[in-house]
C-alpha cells in the first residue's frame, strides 16, 4: 500500500512532548506485526485474530488523540468483480465488530471495503488499519472513507433494536443474546457476506425471532408457537429450524423432525458437514449439539441455527427450546465457546433456561444452509 507508516510500536506510549515539540504525524497505517489475513474466499474473522485486535485495542487506548481509525477490508485478488467489494466489506465488518466486542468504541472505528489497489502480494484478503481522525477532524483534510466505499456502521443497533417480543417488560425474560446481538449491530437479512438463499432464510427466522409461547407478536411478526401444541415432556428445540426449513421450500424428514433427523438425513442428503475444529459454519447453517456426558457419540441432544461466529469465543445462536417449560422462547443466544478437548468447538447454553443445558456441549456439525437448499432445487 502506497502511504507513509506511522513508526508506532503498538505498545509504546506517546511520550510527553514540550510545547514547542513538532507534532506526531498519524498518516497511513498502524505498525502491526501483521494484517488480518483472512484467507481466500474466507470472510469471518480468523482463529488467532485476537492477539492483533488486543494489539489495536491497546494503541488506542494508548492514543486517545486518534478519534477516529479506518478498518480497511481488502478482496482476493482472485474474486470477481461482482464479489471484491461485496467480501472486503465483510472482512472490514468482521474486524471491526470484533474490535468493538473487544471494548472498542464503535465511533472511533469506521469499516471501508477497498475493491481495487491494496497489497495483493499474499493473495489480498486481509483487513487493515490507518488513521483517519485526529482530535476529532480528518487526517489531512481527506474523507474518513479514502477513496473506498463504507461497509457500515458498527453503532447501528436499529435493525434489532425494534425487533423485540410485544411482552411488556416486566414479563420478556433477560436475552444476554439478544442484548450482544444488538450491540453488535448484526443484520443478517442483509449481511453482504451471506447467498441470497441465506438472506431469505434470515427473513424468515427474524419474523419469529423473538418469540415467546401465549404473548401476541409485534407488527409484522409472527409467533412461533402459534397453532402449536405446549410440550409437556421435552422442548422445542426442533421446531425453529424445521419451521424454518419448510418456510424455504424443504420437504421430507429433516424438516419435518428437526431433531435426530437433522443429522441423518443431512448424512443421507450429502450435506452434512462434521465438525473437526477447523472448519466454520456460516450464519443459517443448522446445528447440532451432542449431550454433555457423551461428546464423542453422534446422539442429538439440541437443535439450532448459527446466527453469528464473528467472535471466536461467543458465538450467537437462534434457538426454541428457550424460556421455561410453562412458557417455551425462541430468541437469539450468546454462547461461549471453547475447544474442551483441544480440537472440537464445545458451546455453553444459558444458566437459566430448563431445556437448555448450560454445560459445555460439543458441536456434532451442521447441515450446510445452501447445499440443502440446492439439493432441494431452492435458490
Amino acid at each position: 500500500m502506497n502511504r507513509t507508516s506511522l513508526g508506532l510500536a503498538l505498545a509504546l506510549a506517546l511520550p510527553a512532548m514540550a510545547a514547542t515539540a513538532a507534532p506526531a504525524k498519524h498518516e497511513g497505517p498502524l505498525k502491526l506485526p501483521k494484517f488480518v489475513s483472512f484467507g481466500r474466499g474466507n470472510t469471518n474473522l480468523p482463529k488467532g485474530s485476537e492477539h492483533t485486535l488486543a494489539q489495536v485495542k491497546e494503541y488506542l487506548h494508548a492514543h486517545p488523540e486518534v478519534t477516529l481509525l479506518r478498518v480497511e477490508g481488502y478482496y482476493d485478488q482472485r474474486d470477481s468483480s461482482a464479489a471484491a467489494e461485496t467480501h472486503a466489506a465483510a472482512r472490514a465488518l468482521a474486524v471491526g465488530r470484533g474490535l468493538v466486542a473487544a471494548g472498542v468504541d464503535c465511533k472511533r472505528l469506521i469499516p471501508v471495503a477497498f475493491a481495487k489497489g491494496g497489497d495483493m502480494r499474499e493473495g489480498g484478503a486481509y483487513a487493515t488499519f490507518v488513521n483517519a481522525g485526529l482530535r476529532g477532524k480528518p487526517i489531512g483534510g481527506m474523507k474518513p472513507e479514502a477513496g473506498g466505499k463504507k461497509a457500515g456502521d458498527l453503532c447501528d443497533t436499529s435493525a434489532h433494536a425494534s425487533a423485540g417480543s410485544s411482552a411488556s417488560p416486566a414479563k420478556q425474560p433477560a436475552s444476554g443474546g439478544a442484548a450482544h446481538a444488538a450491540s453488535s449491530g448484526i443484520t443478517k437479512a442483509n449481511d453482504p457476506r451471506l447467498s441470497d438463499a441465506r438472506k431469505k432464510f434470515f427473513v424468515e427466522l427474524e419474523k419469529r425471532v423473538p418469540s415467546v409461547e401465549g404473548h401476541k407478536s409485534a407488527a409484522g411478526k409472527s409467533n412461533l408457537f402459534d397453532g402449536v401444541a405446549h410440550q409437556v415432556k421435552g422442548t422445542t428445540c426442533g421446531l425453529l429450524p424445521g419451521v424454518l426449513m419448510q418456510r424455504m421450500g424443504v420437504r421430507g424428514v429433516i424438516s419435518s423432525y428437526a431433531t435426530e433427523g437433522v443429522r441423518t438425513e443431512g448424512q443421507r442428503l450429502g450435506v452434512w458437514v462434521e465438525n473437526d475444529g477447523t472448519n466454520l459454519p456460516t450464519p443459517g447453517d443448522i446445528y447440532v449439539l451432542r449431550y454433555p456426558e457423551t461428546p464423542n457419540t453422534d446422539s442429538v441432544a439440541h437443535v439450532g441455527v448459527v446466527y453469528d461466529v464473528t467472535d471466536p469465543n461467543r458465538w450467537i445462536t437462534a434457538d426454541a427450546g428457550q424460556g421455561s417449560r410453562e412458557v417455551q422462547e425462541a430468541k437469539l443466544v450468546t454462547r461461549n465457546m471453547k475447544k474442551v478437548d483441544g480440537t472440537h468447538f464445545f458451546l455453553s447454553g444459558p444458566s437459566n433456561t430448563p431445556g437448555d443445558s448450560p454445560l459445555l456441549r460439543r458441536i456434532g456439525g451442521w447441515v450446510n444452509l445452501d447445499a440443502l437448499l440446492a439439493k432441494s432445487g431452492k435458490k
